[in-house]
């Protein structure tokens, strides 16, 4: 199971992801709240990660999309004081045992 944590505002969000496709460049359907259902109301909270992808190597244009979904699994305060103020950033335990290396606590 891969996550993909993202600071925002006071809180981490932990995301899981779900499931990836490749998708022609000009398919828009993949932005909407949820992927290819336009009119749909979304009843998660969904993450949608985009890169330019190739399906031959070197082709210029990347005429694909490597698209990846992911739902929001869980979060944790932020905690400490902001950084505007020199606070410290503090993640949660929970965060940093995903990647203890990169823990500046």
């Amino acid at each position: 199971m891969d996550i993909v944590v993202v600071e925002h505002g006071g809180a981490w969000l932990k995301y899981t992801i779900t499931e990836h496709e490749v998708v022609t460049a000009n398919n828009r359907t993949v932005l909407f709240p949820v992927p290819h259902q336009p009119e749909t109301e979304p009843t998660r909270r969904l993450l949608t990660l985009t890169t330019c992808h190739s399906p031959t190597r070197g082709e210029s244009g990347n005429s694909h999309r490597w698209i990846t979904y992911a739902e929001l699994t869980g979060w944790a305060p932020r905690g400490g004081s902001s950084d505007a103020d020199g606070g410290a950033v503090v993640v949660p335990d929970e965060i940093a045992a995903l990647n203890p290396d990169a823990n500046p606590n």
